[in-house]
Protein backbone atom coordinates (compact mmCIF):
# COMPACT_ATOMS: atom_id res chain seq x y z
CA UNK A 1 0.00 0.00 0.00
CA UNK A 2 1.07 3.23 -1.29
CA UNK A 3 0.15 6.08 1.66
CA UNK A 4 0.02 10.06 1.83
CA UNK A 5 2.60 9.94 4.63
CA UNK A 6 5.26 8.37 1.69
CA UNK A 7 4.25 10.70 -1.12
CA UNK A 8 5.90 11.65 -3.54
CA UNK A 9 7.18 8.20 -4.72
CA UNK A 10 9.52 8.19 -7.10
CA UNK A 11 9.90 5.33 -9.14
CA UNK A 12 13.46 5.33 -10.63
CA UNK A 13 12.99 1.71 -13.19
CA UNK A 14 9.64 -0.15 -14.22
CA UNK A 15 7.35 -1.10 -11.77
CA UNK A 16 5.40 -5.09 -12.15
CA UNK A 17 2.73 -6.18 -9.92
CA UNK A 18 2.85 -9.31 -10.21
CA UNK A 19 0.22 -11.94 -10.33
CA UNK A 20 -1.31 -12.55 -7.32
CA UNK A 21 -0.12 -8.95 -5.74
CA UNK A 22 -2.02 -6.10 -4.95
CA UNK A 23 -0.85 -2.60 -5.20
CA UNK A 24 -3.25 -0.26 -3.51
CA UNK A 25 -2.68 3.79 -3.59
CA UNK A 26 -4.44 5.98 -1.25
CA UNK A 27 -6.01 9.38 -1.89
CA UNK A 28 -3.62 12.06 -2.12
CA UNK A 29 -0.69 9.89 -3.10
CA UNK A 30 1.35 11.40 -5.99
CA UNK A 31 3.83 9.11 -8.06
CA UNK A 32 6.33 10.11 -10.00
CA UNK A 33 8.43 8.46 -12.82
CA UNK A 34 11.95 9.57 -14.06
CA UNK A 35 12.70 10.27 -17.63
CA UNK A 36 15.16 7.08 -18.08
CA UNK A 37 15.01 3.47 -17.10
CA UNK A 38 17.23 2.38 -14.90
CA UNK A 39 16.13 -1.55 -15.37
CA UNK A 40 16.48 -0.99 -19.48
CA UNK A 41 13.54 -3.26 -19.96
CA UNK A 42 10.05 -3.67 -21.14
CA UNK A 43 8.42 -2.35 -23.65
CA UNK A 44 10.32 0.76 -23.71
CA UNK A 45 13.75 0.35 -22.47
CA UNK A 46 14.28 4.10 -22.22
CA UNK A 47 11.65 4.86 -20.62
CA UNK A 48 9.66 3.86 -17.39
CA UNK A 49 6.17 1.51 -17.63
CA UNK A 50 4.29 0.54 -14.59
CA UNK A 51 3.01 -2.83 -15.85
CA UNK A 52 -0.20 -4.74 -13.67
CA UNK A 53 -0.54 -8.67 -13.63
CA UNK A 54 -1.96 -8.85 -10.44
CA UNK A 55 -4.70 -6.27 -9.08
CA UNK A 56 -4.23 -2.01 -9.09
CA UNK A 57 -6.47 0.33 -6.66
CA UNK A 58 -5.99 3.55 -7.15
CA UNK A 59 -8.66 5.05 -4.53
CA UNK A 60 -8.72 8.90 -5.07
CA UNK A 61 -11.02 11.01 -3.92
CA UNK A 62 -12.66 14.16 -5.77
CA UNK A 63 -10.49 16.56 -3.43
CA UNK A 64 -7.89 14.68 -2.64
CA UNK A 65 -6.81 12.45 -6.40
CA UNK A 66 -3.69 10.31 -6.81
CA UNK A 67 -1.57 11.91 -9.32
CA UNK A 68 0.53 9.32 -11.90
CA UNK A 69 3.10 12.11 -13.50
CA UNK A 70 6.91 12.59 -14.80
CA UNK A 71 9.18 13.65 -11.97
CA UNK A 72 10.59 16.31 -14.94
CA UNK A 73 8.87 18.02 -17.17
CA UNK A 74 5.77 18.37 -18.53
CA UNK A 75 5.94 16.85 -22.02
CA UNK A 76 3.77 13.66 -23.15
CA UNK A 77 5.80 10.70 -23.77
CA UNK A 78 8.22 11.34 -20.19
CA UNK A 79 7.13 7.93 -19.08
CA UNK A 80 5.62 5.09 -20.80
CA UNK A 81 2.71 4.71 -18.63
CA UNK A 82 0.45 2.09 -16.99
CA UNK A 83 0.07 -0.98 -18.74
CA UNK A 84 -2.90 -3.09 -17.42
CA UNK A 85 -1.92 -7.01 -18.74
CA UNK A 86 -4.53 -9.48 -20.51
CA UNK A 87 -4.16 -11.71 -17.44
CA UNK A 88 -4.27 -8.89 -14.81
CA UNK A 89 -6.53 -10.19 -11.65
CA UNK A 90 -8.72 -6.44 -11.96
CA UNK A 91 -7.99 -2.87 -11.86
CA UNK A 92 -10.16 -0.42 -9.91
CA UNK A 93 -9.10 3.48 -10.62
CA UNK A 94 -11.25 6.53 -9.37
CA UNK A 95 -10.25 9.93 -9.20
CA UNK A 96 -6.97 9.57 -10.47
CA UNK A 97 -4.73 11.96 -13.12
CA UNK A 98 -2.36 10.63 -15.33
CA UNK A 99 0.02 13.06 -17.28
CA UNK A 100 2.81 13.23 -19.54
CA UNK A 101 2.98 9.66 -20.88
CA UNK A 102 3.01 7.85 -23.89
CA UNK A 103 -0.35 6.41 -22.95
CA UNK A 104 -1.45 7.02 -19.67
CA UNK A 105 -3.51 4.05 -19.44
CA UNK A 106 -3.24 0.70 -21.76
CA UNK A 107 -5.56 -1.98 -21.30
CA UNK A 108 -5.65 -5.55 -22.08
CA UNK A 109 -8.01 -6.47 -19.52
CA UNK A 110 -11.63 -8.60 -20.22
CA UNK A 111 -14.77 -7.93 -19.45
CA UNK A 112 -15.56 -5.73 -17.08
CA UNK A 113 -12.39 -6.08 -14.45
CA UNK A 114 -11.77 -2.36 -15.27
CA UNK A 115 -13.41 -0.13 -12.82
CA UNK A 116 -12.31 3.08 -14.03
CA UNK A 117 -14.31 6.67 -13.15
CA UNK A 118 -13.46 10.22 -12.89
CA UNK A 119 -10.22 9.92 -14.30
CA UNK A 120 -8.23 12.49 -16.16
CA UNK A 121 -5.90 12.15 -18.68
CA UNK A 122 -3.19 15.09 -19.52
CA UNK A 123 -0.87 16.31 -22.15
CA UNK A 124 -0.30 12.44 -22.72
CA UNK A 125 0.30 11.05 -26.90
CA UNK A 126 -3.03 8.69 -26.03
CA UNK A 127 -5.05 9.18 -22.83
CA UNK A 128 -6.58 6.10 -22.63
CA UNK A 129 -6.18 3.00 -24.95
CA UNK A 130 -8.31 -0.02 -24.47
CA UNK A 131 -7.64 -2.99 -26.77
CA UNK A 132 -10.24 -5.70 -24.95
CA UNK A 133 -13.08 -5.85 -22.70
CA UNK A 134 -16.65 -4.77 -22.24
CA UNK A 135 -15.83 -1.80 -19.55
CA UNK A 136 -18.21 1.14 -18.41
CA UNK A 137 -16.32 3.97 -17.67
CA UNK A 138 -17.98 7.13 -16.39
CA UNK A 139 -16.67 10.92 -16.17
CA UNK A 140 -13.33 10.21 -17.78
CA UNK A 141 -11.84 13.58 -18.92
CA UNK A 142 -8.84 14.09 -21.40
CA UNK A 143 -6.93 17.65 -22.35
CA UNK A 144 -3.93 18.20 -24.48
CA UNK A 145 -3.54 14.30 -25.62
CA UNK A 146 -2.77 13.88 -29.22
CA UNK A 147 -5.92 10.84 -29.28
CA UNK A 148 -7.94 11.22 -26.49
CA UNK A 149 -9.36 7.51 -26.38
CA UNK A 150 -8.42 4.83 -28.57
CA UNK A 151 -10.10 1.65 -28.98
CA UNK A 152 -8.85 -1.07 -31.01
CA UNK A 153 -8.84 -5.11 -30.98
CA UNK A 154 -11.97 -6.57 -29.41
CA UNK A 155 -12.82 -3.54 -26.80
CA UNK A 156 -16.78 -2.81 -26.73
CA UNK A 157 -16.71 -0.21 -23.84
CA UNK A 158 -19.13 2.45 -22.82
CA UNK A 159 -18.50 5.90 -21.79
CA UNK A 160 -20.92 7.99 -19.79
CA UNK A 161 -20.33 11.49 -19.06
CA UNK A 162 -16.79 11.84 -20.53
CA UNK A 163 -15.42 15.41 -21.25
CA UNK A 164 -13.12 14.92 -24.36
CA UNK A 165 -10.81 18.29 -25.27
CA UNK A 166 -8.14 19.80 -26.84
CA UNK A 167 -6.92 16.77 -28.82
CA UNK A 168 -3.89 17.41 -30.88
CA UNK A 169 -5.48 14.74 -33.32
CA UNK A 170 -9.01 12.65 -32.67
CA UNK A 171 -10.79 12.57 -29.80
CA UNK A 172 -12.12 9.17 -29.70
CA UNK A 173 -10.47 7.01 -32.35
CA UNK A 174 -12.22 3.69 -32.47
CA UNK A 175 -11.23 0.60 -34.81
CA UNK A 176 -11.71 -2.18 -32.96
CA UNK A 177 -11.95 -5.59 -34.98
CA UNK A 178 -15.70 -6.59 -32.97
CA UNK A 179 -18.38 -5.27 -31.02
CA UNK A 180 -19.95 -1.72 -30.89
CA UNK A 181 -18.36 1.12 -28.77
CA UNK A 182 -21.23 3.31 -26.98
CA UNK A 183 -20.76 7.09 -26.03
CA UNK A 184 -23.22 8.54 -23.92
CA UNK A 185 -23.87 12.18 -22.55
CA UNK A 186 -20.23 13.52 -23.62
CA UNK A 187 -18.89 16.72 -24.82
CA UNK A 188 -16.29 16.15 -27.48
CA UNK A 189 -14.67 19.65 -28.50
CA UNK A 190 -11.11 20.03 -30.41
CA UNK A 191 -9.00 18.46 -32.51
CA UNK A 192 -8.77 17.15 -36.15
CA UNK A 193 -11.47 14.98 -35.84
CA UNK A 194 -14.04 15.08 -32.66
CA UNK A 195 -14.68 10.81 -33.97
CA UNK A 196 -12.93 8.91 -36.19
CA UNK A 197 -14.33 5.31 -36.56
CA UNK A 198 -13.45 2.65 -38.58
CA UNK A 199 -15.80 0.24 -36.71
CA UNK A 200 -19.42 0.46 -34.42
CA UNK A 201 -20.24 3.24 -33.03
CA UNK A 202 -23.55 4.33 -30.94
CA UNK A 203 -23.47 7.87 -30.02
CA UNK A 204 -26.38 10.01 -27.72
CA UNK A 205 -27.33 12.67 -25.73
CA UNK A 206 -24.19 14.01 -26.55
CA UNK A 207 -22.44 17.35 -28.24
CA UNK A 208 -19.72 16.84 -30.51
CA UNK A 209 -18.10 20.34 -31.65
CA UNK A 210 -15.05 22.94 -32.73
CA UNK A 211 -13.32 20.18 -34.51
CA UNK A 212 -11.23 21.25 -37.63
CA UNK A 213 -12.08 18.66 -39.95
CA UNK A 214 -14.82 16.27 -39.03
CA UNK A 215 -17.32 16.31 -36.06
CA UNK A 216 -18.43 12.48 -36.60
CA UNK A 217 -16.31 10.96 -39.24
CA UNK A 218 -17.06 6.73 -39.81
CA UNK A 219 -15.37 5.15 -42.42
CA UNK A 220 -16.20 1.48 -41.90
CA UNK A 221 -19.01 -0.23 -39.40
CA UNK A 222 -22.53 0.65 -38.32
CA UNK A 223 -23.05 3.73 -36.50
CA UNK A 224 -26.39 5.39 -34.54
CA UNK A 225 -25.97 9.04 -33.20
CA UNK A 226 -29.08 9.97 -32.05
CA UNK A 227 -30.30 13.29 -29.76
CA UNK A 228 -26.96 14.62 -29.79
CA UNK A 229 -25.83 18.11 -31.17
CA UNK A 230 -23.06 18.35 -34.01
CA UNK A 231 -22.41 21.93 -34.65
CA UNK A 232 -19.25 23.56 -35.61
CA UNK A 233 -16.96 21.49 -36.84
CA UNK A 234 -15.12 22.14 -40.57
CA UNK A 235 -17.43 18.91 -41.53
CA UNK A 236 -20.34 17.80 -39.20
CA UNK A 237 -20.65 14.20 -40.78
CA UNK A 238 -18.48 12.15 -42.88
CA UNK A 239 -19.78 8.62 -43.76
CA UNK A 240 -22.48 9.27 -41.33
CA UNK A 241 -25.87 11.01 -41.02
CA UNK A 242 -27.30 12.02 -37.99
CA UNK A 243 -30.73 9.86 -36.48
CA UNK A 244 -33.86 10.83 -34.55
CA UNK A 245 -32.96 13.84 -32.45
CA UNK A 246 -29.77 15.19 -33.98
CA UNK A 247 -29.69 19.04 -34.55
CA UNK A 248 -26.78 21.63 -35.39
CA UNK A 249 -26.99 24.76 -33.18
CA UNK A 250 -24.45 26.42 -30.99
CA UNK A 251 -24.37 24.46 -27.71
CA UNK A 252 -24.27 28.52 -25.35
CA UNK A 253 -21.63 26.77 -23.23
CA UNK A 254 -20.31 29.04 -20.18
CA UNK A 255 -16.97 30.08 -22.19
CA UNK A 256 -14.23 28.51 -24.47
CA UNK A 257 -12.65 26.44 -21.60
CA UNK A 258 -15.81 25.91 -19.07
CA UNK A 259 -18.20 23.55 -21.22
CA UNK A 260 -21.29 23.80 -19.16
CA UNK A 261 -24.63 24.46 -20.46
CA UNK A 262 -25.94 27.75 -19.89
CA UNK A 263 -29.51 28.55 -19.36
CA UNK A 264 -30.67 28.91 -22.92
CA UNK A 265 -28.55 26.35 -24.82
CA UNK A 266 -30.50 24.29 -27.39
CA UNK A 267 -28.33 21.28 -25.39
CA UNK A 268 -30.92 21.29 -22.09
CA UNK A 269 -33.61 19.16 -21.91
CA UNK A 270 -32.78 17.41 -25.58
CA UNK A 271 -31.86 14.14 -24.74
CA UNK A 272 -33.12 10.90 -25.21
CA UNK A 273 -35.08 11.28 -22.04
CA UNK A 274 -35.18 15.15 -22.00
CA UNK A 275 -32.16 15.55 -20.11
CA UNK A 276 -29.76 18.37 -21.05
CA UNK A 277 -26.90 16.57 -23.58
CA UNK A 278 -23.14 16.26 -22.50
CA UNK A 279 -21.44 15.70 -19.40
CA UNK A 280 -21.57 19.52 -17.91
CA UNK A 281 -25.89 19.73 -17.38
CA UNK A 282 -27.52 23.23 -16.73
CA UNK A 283 -26.48 24.59 -12.83
CA UNK A 284 -27.43 28.36 -12.92
CA UNK A 285 -25.31 29.75 -15.67
CA UNK A 286 -27.47 32.54 -17.61
CA UNK A 287 -26.86 32.75 -21.43
CA UNK A 288 -25.41 36.98 -21.51
CA UNK A 289 -28.35 37.79 -24.16
CA UNK A 290 -31.67 36.80 -25.77
CA UNK A 291 -30.48 33.65 -28.29
CA UNK A 292 -30.73 30.69 -28.12
CA UNK A 293 -34.01 28.67 -26.51
CA UNK A 294 -36.03 30.15 -23.84
CA UNK A 295 -37.25 26.98 -21.41
CA UNK A 296 -39.34 28.67 -18.77
CA UNK A 297 -41.79 31.60 -19.80
CA UNK A 298 -40.09 34.90 -20.17
CA UNK A 299 -41.26 38.92 -20.56
CA UNK A 300 -39.20 41.48 -21.97
CA UNK A 301 -39.51 44.60 -20.53
CA UNK A 302 -40.74 47.39 -22.61
CA UNK A 303 -37.96 49.41 -24.88
CA UNK A 304 -35.34 48.18 -27.26
CA UNK A 305 -34.45 44.53 -26.98
CA UNK A 306 -31.76 43.66 -29.44
CA UNK A 307 -31.73 39.96 -30.37
CA UNK A 308 -27.80 38.16 -30.87
CA UNK A 309 -28.82 35.04 -32.11
CA UNK A 310 -31.60 33.00 -33.13
CA UNK A 311 -34.11 32.78 -30.99
CA UNK A 312 -36.36 29.44 -30.36
CA UNK A 313 -39.66 29.58 -27.57
CA UNK A 314 -39.85 26.08 -26.53
CA UNK A 315 -43.64 23.80 -26.67
CA UNK A 316 -45.31 25.12 -23.32
CA UNK A 317 -42.92 28.46 -22.86
CA UNK A 318 -44.38 31.68 -23.29
CA UNK A 319 -42.54 34.68 -24.65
Amino acid sequence: TWTLAGSPYIVAGDLTVQTGAVLTIEQGVVVRFNNSDALMSGTDLARIELTVRGTLVVNGTPGSPVTFQSASGTSAGSWVGIILEAGATSATISNAIVEHATTGIRSSLGGTTLNLSATTFNRSNTGLLLAAGTPTIDRLTTTICGNGVSVQGTAAPTFTNALVTSSGSGGFVISASSGTTTIENATISGGSDCIFATSNLNLRDSIVTGCADDGVDVNLGTTAVTYSNVWGNGTNFEGAVGGTGTFSANPLFVSATNFRLTSNSPSRLSGTTSDDQGPLPYVSDATPGLYGTLWSSTTVAAGNTTVAGDLTVAPGVTL
